[in-house]
């Protein structure tokens, strides 16, 4: 079974980008799963021309 276990919340003003939220289940804490999103979420910036974080 497939399970949501993080998710992540950003924006991006035309300026600036920045992480509204980020939160991991607590059963799969310490496994860089929240490492792992700030990264997406750093691609995912970058890809739509955010030149800040």
């Amino acid at each position: 079974m497939d399970a949501l276990v993080g998710t992540a919340m950003a924006g991006y003003d035309g300026h600036r980008g920045s992480v509204h939220y980020q939160a991991v289940a607590p059963g799969h804490q310490r496994l860089a799963i929240g490492r792992s999103l700030m990264a997406r979420v750093g691609q995912q910036l970058l890809a739509i021309g955010c030149p800040k974080e």
